[in-house]
């Protein structure tokens, strides 16, 4: 009991080193495909599975950039806008419910010492070294997620082939049937949701271009991703750029994005992703739907992300073993009863 005690605790304070560990492992199948072509056509594995990990970083890099200046134009706009909008809600508020708001009182309130906007600043000033000591924590384990999956993708066969010789050779063929799984499961996940995010983010900007919105392609491409790659919450948190854009316009097109935001959302949650989770993933969707709910509730974000791609490699190991003992057992079948005409 001791025993299975302290490896239960030494589990538990590794848990983030294991998961980061976990997320390095299958961005490296799914990067396997295109470092396999490039490895193919003469490249040394190390420096194709580097070009694949400096594309990756200058393209998060540039949307990082461009929707976090984005952010800060429309936070500063709509700053600059709280007097107008709250004369705008004062008189709407009146209309609709025969009160008598004065705006200006609202606004003195907002701006005063002792109001909301002052005190979050004094909240995040004196948390200024949290703060500071969070990004810092967060650019290490970045920089550990990339070492590792550069690793993995660069030694990925040699590894492979050294957990091939440490099992019997009757077993190895398995291994290397697993991992062929994996891998082809790993790379049909990230299809599969860059697929729904090229979809969403082409809608999203039509709509967001007809509405007559600042920065439409940014605004669609900022809810493709979000809402593709930060599974649960990536919906609501992606429609929050879009809205705060929508603000400065009026209260019918903020309720114009909201709704097409959720109307959409409905569209690709009942006919897109299905149709897509079942040829890409061979995964039913209420199976995809609630293993994101266990991951989320078991390791948080990161498990409600790699939640459905773990799902199906493991549906694909039983699928292929299933089928091959049901093909043993027809075979044994078929030689037994043959004999038995035979004896007859």
């Amino acid at each position: 009991m001791a025993g299975v005690w302290l490896s239960i605790n030494v589990l538990d304070q590794l848990r983030g080193l294991l998961i980061l560990v976990l997320v390095s492992l299958f961005i490296s199948f799914a990067m396997e495909p295109a470092v396999s072509r490039l490895t193919a056509r003469g490249w040394r594995r190390g420096r194709a599975a580097g070009l694949m990990l400096t594309l990756t970083a200058v393209v998060g890099a540039l949307l990082a950039w461009l929707f976090g200046r984005l952010m800060v134009e429309q936070v500063h706009e709509l700053v600059g806008e709280v007097p107008d909008l709250t004369a705008r809600t004062s008189r709407l508020i009146d209309e609709q419910f025969n009160t008598d708001l004065r705006h200006t009182d609202v606004v003195a309130q907002l701006a005063s010492t002792e109001g909301p906007i002052a005190s979050l600043g004094r909240e995040v000033a004196g948390n200024v070294v949290g703060i500071g000591a969070s990004v810092i924590g967060l650019f290490v384990q970045l920089l550990s997620l990339i070492l590792f999956t550069y690793y993995f993708a660069k030694d990925g066969p040699r590894l492979r082939h050294w957990l091939n010789g440490l099992l019997p050779v009757d077993r190895r063929h398995k291994m290397n049937v697993l991992t062929e799984i994996a891998v082809q499961r790993a790379g049909a996940y990230l299809a599969y949701r860059v697929i729904l995010a090229a979809c969403s983010s082409v809608a999203h900007t039509l709509a967001f271009v007809a509405l007559g919105l600042p920065s439409p392609v940014a605004l669609g491409v900022w809810v493709g991703l979000i809402s593709q790659f930060i599974p649960t919450v990536g919906t609501y948190l992606a429609a929050t750029l879009p809205l705060l854009v929508a603000i400065p316009d009026g209260l019918t097109t903020f309720l114009i994005v909201l709704g097409f935001i959720v109307i959409y959302q409905q569209i690709e949650n009942y006919l897109l992703a299905p149709r897509l989770s079942a040829t890409a993933l061979h995964i039913h969707p209420a199976v995809g739907f609630g293993s994101t709910l266990a991951g989320a509730a078991l390791f948080g974000p990161i498990g409600a992300i790699l939640a459905q791609p773990v799902v199906a490699i493991v549906q694909g190991f039983a699928a292929t073993f299933t089928e091959r003992d049901d093909v043993l057992q027809r075979s044994t079948v078929e030689d037994g009863s043959a004999t038995d005409g035979q004896e007859t």
